[in-house]
């Protein structure tokens, strides 16, 4: 065969996996509180779960084409409802997805408990029983995973954050990633007769820095606060700041917050609109701004934002934060923040399926070319629903089995085998 065709063909072989064919989003089924989470890795995972009336389900879905890799329902059968559930993984922590694990908080009128995963969504741990309390509330959960570093030894660790059902009370556990329980407790309580209203879906990281964003009733109105506090190389907390976002007051809706590298980003509602702020965390919890960010969309806050860190692991590319939220024409926005929660001038807009209610993101980070996995429930139906998509000329296409995220693993290892060895043929 002439040298030229060969090389045509392997050119259009490769082009064709970047086809924008579209694939319909996926219909998890309906339920409760729903999550989703990813190993990052162009030819890993995410997974999406979801509670029922019955305990809670799973399915594992391949980032490279969006199918399913995996159904894992039921995860768990617990006899009693999961109506709340929040997730975490190792992701940002890990070289390679086998190392990857996921870390479920759920709830049942029972108490809280725990479920951890490996990368491939086999059962590490079915059940440890964290808080085992009807008092824990339905409403407020959130998860989130570090690593505490210390004379150059890594532990990681994972944090789930609670309230219990009177308000008055939060609370956290830290587990290590065989499942053990290695302290919890009190972490904040609001004075009388002051009470808790929302806390944020996830627990942000920054280093051995975690951070949650919640809202507080007092007598002038609701106010926003984070809590930030460290945890040591044992996995106990050393030390904790509170703050309270002064100005505004009277915000609506859930609260984001995600970790930026050199601190923390929260997004809050008011007046019809998202906006976001910077948080330090030198000598004390402080604020950088306020009302800096007006996004380009208007938000809606009873069906709440997310946040998530886009990592740099490839040298030279950009961290930033994606950011999605429902707007009020029956869409969902994805948009892209600078790491100190400014708004960068990129954002998409995502029609057809919607009502986009409790949205949640999680990024491929950028090893190669970028992907948001997206999670959100559907209106009157109550169905939980997932995608993937990536940008392209100024629009996020659905990931497919022709319009698949491009490895740059083995599949071009095998090309440039094949063409090394024509080359070679072709000098004989």
């Amino acid at each position: 065969m002439d040298w030229l065709k060969v090389h045509f063909i392997l050119v259009l072989f490769f082009m064709g996996s970047l086809s924008t064919t579209v694939l319909a989003a996926h219909t998890l089924g309906s339920g409760y509180s729903g999550r989703i989470e990813t190993d990052g890795f162009d030819d890993g995972y995410y997974l999406a779960v979801w509670g029922t009336s019955s305990g809670f389900n799973g399915i594992l879905y391949w980032i490279k084409n969006n199918t399913v890799a995996k159904n894992l329902s039921p995860i768990v059968t617990s006899g009693r409802a999961v109506n709340k559930i929040s997730l975490a993984s190792r992701r940002g922590f890990i070289t390679q997805k086998e190392e990857n694990k996921y870390f479920i908080a759920w709830r049942t009128g029972e108490g809280l408990y725990g479920t951890i995963l490996y990368y491939d969504g086999s059962v590490q741990n079915e059940s440890i029983p964290i808080y085992t309390s009807s008092t824990v509330s339905r409403n407020m959960l959130a998860a989130g995973y570090g690593v505490v570093i210390e004379n150059g030894n890594s532990y990681g660790y994972f944090v789930v954050v609670y309230a219990l059902g009177t308000n008055k009370e939060l609370r956290y556990a830290v587990l290590d990633e065989n499942g053990n329980i290695k302290s919890d407790g009190v972490l904040w309580e609001p004075d009388d007769p002051n009470y808790l209203t929302t806390l944020s879906r996830r627990v942000a990281f920054d280093g051995k820095y975690f951070g949650v964003a919640f809202r507080v009733s007092e007598e002038s109105g609701d106010y926003v606060y984070v809590y930030v506090f460290s945890l040591t190389s044992s996995g106990g907390i050393d030390k904790n700041y509170v703050a309270r976002l002064e100005n505004p007051a009277n915000t609506t809706g859930r609260i984001p917050i995600v970790g930026r590298g050199n601190g923390f980003v929260m997004a809050y509602y008011k007046d019809y609109k998202w906006y976001t702020v910077a948080i330090n965390i030198d000598n004390g919890v402080t604020f950088s701004s306020s009302e800096d960010v007006t996004p380009p969309e208007m938000g809606n806050p009873g069906s709440g934002g997310s946040l998530d860190l886009v990592w740099n692991t490839t040298a030279g590319a950009i961290q930033y934060i994606a950011m999605t939220y429902p707007n009020g024409n029956n869409q969902l926005v994805v948009e892209k923040l600078n790491r100190d929660g400014t708004y960068s001038g990129n954002y998409w807009t995502i029609s057809g399926s919607g009502p986009y209610n409790y949205p949640f993101v999680a990024v491929k980070p950028m090893r190669s070319p970028e992907a948001f996995t997206l999670l959100w429930k559907t209106g009157a139906s109550g169905y939980w629903t997932a995608s993937e998509y990536m940008p392209r000329d100024g629009s996020l296409v659905e990931v497919s089995t022709e319009n698949q995220v491009p490895f740059f693993g083995g599949s071009i290892a095998v090309i440039l085998a094949v063409l090394g060895g024509l080359i070679l043929l072709r000098r004989r």
